[in-house]
């Protein structure tokens, strides 16, 4: 099944020889070499507007599909032309994308027992009944021989390994809370059910969404949008969703315009901030949602679209619905399958994950090489984090830009979070001060009170060793953490004058 003739190139080839090798194959991306070792691929794509007399070395694909010759087969690839074989990094030819699927295809079917398990799409997708056996296909790393049904556990035929170093949406998580969700959205991914994000702004409900359509039937080229509705102006709102025919107001284009529904047609919409959509834009869409049809402004016909929704909002729906500012008929129809994703004060298991994949990210942004110290993480750990996994983003990128040292310490933390304690509580007392201050509060007595009010003589002398201490009734009150007022009151109703103070 390998091609022979399709060509290789090599890093130090320039760019207007590669074009015409990929115009004499026909092809829009090539396997490049390093002698016989495979490097990468070269897109077509990636060179354009370009000189062509550079080198294609700073355009190489590192990151791509590969076959190897460990002869397993795990998932299919659904986007690349060519797939190059590479056994112990040394290139041993490339096989044509649809000839490759065409083989496995029937690989599979010989392996029925039950035909109406599952059948395979013109567009590289597996397409069956099986539930249990299309999560295992789609979702997991699991071998599809053997799963299901006894009829597929015939190992001696030939199987095929993919290799997709394709990165996606990147998922850092390693909490109980967020593995369960992974599991859900891994349960439900394959299904066209509306699905509800619900969640602080921050927490990653457009990783989620795009996880969902990832790991869909609706994977391909263009076919994931978002479209943010409070950012859009309310009367031009309409007209971006459903789109407009020619002449359907002053301003529209000559032949009218295409809408977000018929562009991501077979795919997957993601509407952010849904609560944010005005109550007539909010029929439109239920209608929509209960007919699988648009209409275009100023148009009469009806459009047939095959969408999914998945909605995000960091507001609460429910209490808009009893507010009457959202449609409880649409908020019925957008809760179907509905995720509460937490914020990260919810789940710390996160954060030293996070801290450690962006503090990578930025080291490679910028060409860093710093890492944060053990006592920094442990501080980071006490901070609540309002903007969730945005802000700890935000906290990380700062640090690594303004840090001159390659280990960040605790002290080259902002001030907001090196103060943190438990309880994500800010102190306002130093924390060199600290033991001293609650020694303030040390008094007992050894012998019986008497009947006297021992309590009120205890804060007398605690309060007399404070103001010794700080030397003014301002920085006394600050130090112990109550209004300079309070301090002067209880000095009246003790009557502490000048001489107990010095």
């Amino acid at each position: 099944m390998i091609d022979q003739t399709i060509p290789a190139v090599h890093g130090t080839d320039p760019i207007w020889k590669v074009s015409e090798f990929m115009k004499a194959a026909q092809l829009n991306e090539l396997p490049v070499l390093s002698d016989q070792h495979f490097i990468g691929m070269i897109h077509a794509k990636d060179l354009l507007m370009i000189d062509s007399n550079q080198s294609i070395d700073k355009y190489i694909d590192k990151k791509c599909v590969i076959i190897d010759d460990s002869q397993e087969f795990y998932r299919l690839p659904l986007s690349p032309q060519v797939l190059p074989v590479v056994k112990d990094g040394i290139y041993c030819g490339s096989i044509r994308n649809e000839k490759l699927c065409q083989h496995i295809q029937n690989q599979l079917n010989q392996l029925l027992q039950d035909k109406d398990l599952f059948c395979v799409d013109g567009e590289d997708f597996i397409l069956h009944k099986n539930k249990t056996f299309e999560q295992e296909i789609m979702l997991s790393n699991n071998k599809v021989i053997g799963i299901g049904k006894a009829g597929l556990s015939n190992k001696s035929k030939s199987k095929q390994h993919f290799k997709n170093s394709k990165e996606k949406s990147k998922i850092i998580a390693c909490s109980q809370e967020m593995k369960e969700i992974f599991s859900l959205v891994k349960h439900v991914a394959s299904s066209s059910s509306t699905v509800l994000l619900l969640g602080e702004s921050g927490v990653g409900k457009e990783v989620i969404a795009k996880m969902l359509h990832e790991n869909s039937f609706r994977v391909k080229k263009d076919s994931f949008m978002k479209v943010n509705c409070g950012a859009i102006p309310q009367n031009l709102l309409e007209s971006e969703l459903f789109g407009y025919e020619q002449g359907a107001f002053t301003g529209a284009k000559t032949g009218g315009k295409i809408g977000v529904f018929e562009l991501v047609d077979n795919g997957t919409l993601f509407l952010d901030e849904i609560g944010e959509l005005p109550l007539d834009m909010q029929v439109k869409l239920l209608r929509v949602l209960q007919d699988q049809e648009i209409r275009r402004v100023g148009g009469t016909q009806t459009i047939k679209v095959n969408v999914r929704i998945i909605a995000a909002t960091n507001r609460n729906l429910e209490k808009m619905v009893e507010n009457g500012t959202f449609r409880a008929d649409l908020y019925y129809r957008l809760n179907i399958v509905p995720f509460r994703i937490p914020p990260l004060r919810e789940r710390k298991n996160d954060i030293i994950p996070l801290l450690r994949h962006f503090i990578a990210q930025f080291n490679e942004k910028y060409q860093y090489t710093k890492h944060l110290s053990k006592e920094a993480e442990n501080q980071l750990l006490l901070y609540h984090y309002p903007g969730n996994v945005r802000e700890l983003s935000n906290i990380v990128e700062r640090l690594v830009l303004t840090c001159r040292e390659d280990v960040i310490e605790r002290y080259h933390l902002p001030s907001h979070l090196s103060k943190c304690r438990k309880m994500g509580e800010i102190s306002k007392i130093p924390q060199d001060d600290l033991k001293g201050d609650l020694d303030i509060f040390k008094h007992y007595w050894e012998n019986p009170a008497d009947g006297v009010n021992m309590f009120n003589r205890l804060e007398k002398r605690a309060l007399i060793k404070a103001l010794r201490k700080y030397g003014s009734v301002r920085k006394t009150g600050k130090a112990i953490g109550v209004p300079h007022t309070l301090v002067l009151n209880k000095m009246k109703q003790f009557g502490i004058n000048a001489r107990e103070i010095l």
